[in-house]
């Protein structure tokens, strides 16, 4: 025979809850890899299969207390079931749009990863022309002012040095990890790194383009040549990382 209804309602309320639990994983994922902003269509999934697991629950319980009452109690079963299948599809939507957004990461991923690596090349080409300005300078005043900024790049450049190689690291564990949630925890502290290593470039750039205001582009030629060369590589690629 056909199951009954109380087997009807207590199954359409816990395959509805295991629905919502799975978008709200897939809601999760995304959140922690690529911020609130960018889940926000799987959110919005998520939540339609929350709110249908609390009402397939609620068609179970009131189902549930109409012993003597079958059509009531049957109209309960059908309308749970049908809640259950609305959290189902959410789910199936969330989890897509869950992998959606993950290959679209691991594509940015790989470009932060680069980002990173430019950034830390570029610091450390800018320490370097700002110690071969700091030869040509004679007044005190002026060498104590480029060698402040000397110290300033260089540290720059170690720190951009340090978070790309990090990023590259945590990029290259990412692929070996099994579970999406070990996977986004690593991939979030890639992307960390690869911002380190932007924000310490812009110090670099910050210290050489004080050094070639104070000292002239005579005596900063050095500067202007790695200025004329790498400004456009990285606002090519900041332009394509915001």
């Amino acid at each position: 025979g056909e199951p009954s209804l109380d087997l009807i309602l207590a199954q359409a309320a816990a395959e509805a809850t295991v629905a919502a639990a799975e978008a709200l994983g897939a809601d999760e994922a995304v959140t922690r890899a690529l911020g609130a902003e960018a889940a926000k269509p799987v959110a919005k999934l998520a939540n339609v299969a929350k709110s249908a697991a609390e009402a397939a629950v609620h068609e179970k319980v009131d189902g549930m207390k109409l012993a003597n009452d079958e059509p009531a109690k049957r109209a309960h079963a059908e309308d749970g079931t049908k809640i259950a299948v609305v959290a189902k599809t959410a789910a199936e939507q969330a989890k897509a749009g869950a992998k959606a957004a993950h290959a679209q990461t691991e594509e940015s991923l790989g470009l932060d990863v680069w980002v990173a690596a430019a950034a830390a090349d570029e610091a450390q080409v800018e320490a370097e022309a700002i110690r071969e300005t700091l030869e040509k300078v004679t007044k005190p005043a002026d060498r104590d002012f480029v060698e402040a900024h000397l110290q300033t790049a260089e540290r720059a450049s170690e720190t951009a040095k340090m978070a790309s190689a990090k990023a590259a690291a945590d990029e290259a564990q990412s692929a070996y990890l099994s579970t999406e949630e070990e996977k986004a925890g690593v991939e979030a502290d890639a992307r960390t790194a690869a911002g380190e290593a932007k924000v310490a470039v812009m110090e670099s750039q910050r210290a050489a383009s004080e050094v070639l205001d104070r000292v002239g582009p005579t005596k900063g030629a050095a500067i202007l040549d790695v200025a004329k060369a790498s400004t456009y590589v990285v606002n090519e690629l900041m332009k394509l990382w915001q």
